[in-house]
């Protein structure tokens, strides 16, 4: 259900458009806890399989409980992603 979520997330991103991910991240080998429930590194990497080009990524603590989380700024490569918008069609 996860990888769905995240190719239809990545689906929505316009060609030569934006993603901004924020989200709790945890270790790839590691059962997701939450809600808010963590992605792993793996799945984190599944937005480039998609067309989406990491720009910049910031890694840092949530201060008050000192749980992991990333930023992470995609672009949307516009020649993967329209293909791909012609293959759904």
């Amino acid at each position: 259900m996860r990888s769905s979520v995240i190719s239809s997330v990545a689906f929505v991103v316009a060609p030569g458009g934006t993603l901004l991910l924020i989200t709790r991240v945890r270790d790839t080998g590691s059962e997701p806890d939450g809600p808010p429930w963590p992605l792993s590194d793996s799945e984190l990497k599944q937005f480039g399989s998609l067309g989406l080009q990491q720009v910049e990524k910031l890694v840092f603590l949530e201060s008050e409980l000192d749980v992991k989380q990333v930023r992470i700024e995609y672009q949307c490569d516009s020649l993967i992603s329209e293909s791909r918008y012609l293959a759904r069609k």
